[in-house]
């Protein structure tokens, strides 16, 4: 008989640094959603109280960003460090929303590169899995 993987069906909680194009700032971003975290980001995504459920075109992008946006360096106007870690999306949406849209576009593209490759990586250890699962007997 094969080997038995055991690998925790769990996310982890792991963060990604990654520094902003235009320099200075870093973003610290999720590796990966849990389940629950990827339901609510889906929900903001669409009009509240409307039937049937419609998208909103304007809250797609800002609630990926606000989902795996965990952390970052960037300061307000006064030097001092605008804090997003701890909050809800909710939060962190009303503050980037608060951002320039310039500096908004760059921490949204990153976020929407950062899942491509997440989502990339996680392909190739599926195709690269050299452990024998055993089916299970029913």
């Amino acid at each position: 008989m094969g080997e038995t993987l055991t690998m925790s069906r769990f996310v982890r909680p792991d963060v990604i640094v990654l520094p902003l194009p235009s320099g200075g700032d870093t973003v610290s971003l999720k590796k990966r959603l849990t389940t629950g975290e990827n339901r609510a980001m889906y929900a903001r995504m669409y009009k509240s109280g409307v039937t049937p459920w419609t998208l909103d075109p304007s809250a797609t992008l800002v609630s990926q960003v606000a989902a795996y946006l965990a952390d970052w360096t960037l300061v307000d106007d006064s030097g001092v460090k605008v804090e997003i870690r701890g909050k809800s999306p909710e939060e962190i949406t009303e503050i980037l929303d608060a951002l320039d849209p310039d500096s908004f576009t760059e921490i949204k593209d990153l976020v929407l590169v950062h899942i491509e490759v997440q989502d990339a990586l996680r392909e190739d250890e599926k195709k690269t899995d050299t452990g024998t699962k055993e089916p299970s007997v029913t």
